[in-house]
């Protein structure tokens, strides 16, 4: 049946499973004029539950998708119809403003979308939009990313003014590095191919990518070389959503934390330069993961590997240089359909975060150069590129 409502939410949402299938793969999801996913936690055996709230007013459906019990085969999908109309619209959506760094924004309809560019044709059923630029109905401008994947400019950057005079004073030795699998691999791809159209005069040679699929011994593919350049790094970006090996949430929770401890080490605030780490959220749909097996932790319908990072992350005794971005407000509604887009997305909040860095590095007084760190105009040498 269909029913109608006045309110964006919240909107609870509870499921129960029998005992005959204590671990049926599922999920849940709203779609219609926008696409959101509703993380379910299991509050105790075969009950789970939930909420969520709505973006935008609009037609909508919540979709429940089922897998048989054993994971294997095709997956039975249910939908309740409802609409959301003369709503209060001071009601907050649930989402990740990520210490409002960040416009509040969401997957919305292409229909609903108002592009700058009328030459630019907009394939996606979904575009990544500001939803205070949606409702206003005032224009976005579109960026191409990888694989012709787009992005909207406004759905990221909240103050056009701060984003470019930040991240422009990115020096030429204060090098962004990508390090893990193919995931971080395809992030700097979309980077790359927004940067011509952002800061087309920051050169491509200052964006690396160091390759790795495991945190225990990351750096066992690189040659000497390789390790040593690897502590030029002044932006350090770890995404590995395609391990070697699947772990279990206890022992993926041990390898990051002490991997991140290490880099903490080889990059000794003190002794050589205070450089910004960023461990960002898996983008692999949660449904028939390996990865993060014998959960310690309670049970969600999130990727377990994103439950162990927030949990870290949560009471982390990392100092403040030492960030999670957490992009699961992009990367979950999609279930992987338009990963090209999500990837374009988190690429543009690069942009956003190491200018943040940039910027606090220089009110601190900080700069590196040619011949080393500068610090409120004492300079500290450069230190030997041995490998950690």
């Amino acid at each position: 049946a269909k029913y109608n409502s006045n309110s964006l939410g919240p909107h609870h949402v509870s499921v129960s499973i029998g005992t005959r299938c204590k671990n049926a793969p599922f999920w849940v999801r709203v779609v219609g004029d926008a696409l959101l996913y509703v993380t379910l936690t299991e509050e105790e055996p075969g009950r789970w539950a939930g909420s969520f709230t709505l973006p935008m007013e609009g037609k909508y459906q919540l979709e429940s998708n089922w897998l048989p019990c054993d994971g294997e085969g095709k997956s039975e999908s249910k939908y309740q119809e409802f609409e959301v109309t003369e709503s209060n619209k001071s009601s907050p959506i649930e989402g990740n403003d990520n210490d409002n760094l960040f416009p509040i924004s969401a997957w919305v309809t292409s229909e609903k979308v108002k592009i700058a560019d009328s030459e630019t044709k907009i394939e996606n059923k979904y575009l990544w939009a500001n939803l205070d630029k949606v409702t206003q109905g005032k224009d976005m401008t579109p960026l191409t990313g990888a694989n012709n994947s787009i992005v909207l400019k406004e759905s990221v950057v909240k103050d056009e003014s701060t984003f470019y005079s930040s991240f422009q004073h990115v020096s030429n030795y204060e090098l962004v590095c990508w390090f893990g699998s193919k995931s971080a691999e395809s992030i700097r791809a979309a980077f790359l191919a927004l940067r011509p159209q952002t800061f087309g005069h920051q050169r491509p040679f200052k964006f690396h990518y160091y390759p790795s699929t495991n945190f225990a011994t990351p750096d066992s593919a690189w040659d000497h070389d390789k390790k040593g350049t690897f502590r030029k790094c002044k932006h350090i970006l770890i995404s590995i959503d395609e391990p070697d090996e699947p772990l279990s949430q206890l022992e993926y929770k041990k390898q990051v934390t002490t991997f991140i401890s290490h880099l903490l080490k080889a990059f000794d605030e003190e002794n050589t330069f205070p450089a910004y780490v960023w461990m960002f959220t898996v983008n692999e749909p949660p449904i028939g993961t390996k990865n993060c097996h014998s959960p310690y932790l309670k049970k969600t319908t999130d990727h377990p590997c994103n439950d162990v990072l927030k949990d870290i992350f949560k009471a982390s005794s990392f100092p403040p240089r030492v960030q999670l971005l957490d992009n699961t407000d992009i990367s979950l509604p999609g279930k992987d359909q338009w990963i090209d887009d999500t990837f374009a997305a988190i690429a543009l909040r690069i942009f956003v975060t190491v200018g943040k860095g940039v910027k606090m590095w220089r009110d601190a007084g900080i700069s590196g150069g040619i011949k080393g760190v500068t610090t409120n105009g004492v300079l500290k040498p450069n230190f030997d590129l041995v490998p950690y």
